[in-house]
């Protein structure tokens, strides 16, 4: 795993700070997944996933996040090129 860009720790910080609020979960819950998807996705795709959760799960809650944590990995297919799998 590449080492974090200041641009994607900002990101991860960004959607981390609007978790908060709109979870309503312990951060001890997305922190690490955040982390995780803030090496692996450009900061761009990450702040979009974060947006496009909160538009379809408004409410928050356990299944906003996997919600969220779908539309990254869904991203990250994407970007690889592997489209193949579902």
């Amino acid at each position: 795993i590449p080492a974090m860009t200041v641009k994607s720790r900002e990101a991860a910080n960004e959607v981390l700070e609007h978790m908060r609020t709109w979870l309503k979960l312990s951060p001890n819950t997305y922190k690490p997944a955040v982390m995780l998807f803030a090496l692996r996705l450009p900061p761009g795709k990450l702040i979009e996933a974060l947006w496009v959760s909160q538009s379809r799960k408004p409410k928050g809650g356990m299944a906003a996040f996997k919600y969220f944590c779908g539309v990254c990995h869904s991203m990250r297919r994407e970007l690889s090129g592997d489209l193949a799998r579902n």
